[in-house]
Parts: structure tokens; sequence; C-alpha cells
């Protein structure tokens, strides 16, 4: 019964984590913005790097909307 619960925890905390991973996606892809693509393959490719993160997620709050 432990591995059960062992297992649905590291589940719940991959699908978190990668929710929080993809933030910057999921605003720029809400928001409609004019540069979606080369903000998903940023978040994608260097979204492991905190700077990269932080950069996705700055450039994806910019008013570059449709």
């Amino acid at each position: 019964m432990l591995t059960l619960v062992f297992y649905i925890g590291c589940l719940i905390a991959i699908f978190m984590s990668l929710a929080i991973y993809f933030i910057p996606s999921y605003i720029a892809y809400s928001r409609k913005h004019n540069n979606f693509l080369p903000i998903l393959l940023i978040n994608f490719f260097l979204g492991w790097t905190v700077l990269a993160w932080i950069a996705a997620l700055l450039w994806a709050l910019t008013n570059d909307t449709k």
C-alpha cells in the first residue's frame, strides 16, 4: 500500500512540476502573444536554466499581443 501512495505522490509531483515549468508558454498562449512559438521553444529547450525561464516569463508578459 505504501508503494501505491508513493507512486501517486510522484505522479502528482511530476505533473505539478511540468505545470510550473510551462507557465511562460501558457501565459503567452492565453494572451495570444505574437511570439508564442519562440517563447514555447525557449521555454521547452532552455527553461531548465532559471535565467531562460525568467526571460521567457517576462517576454510572455509583454504587451505584444494580437
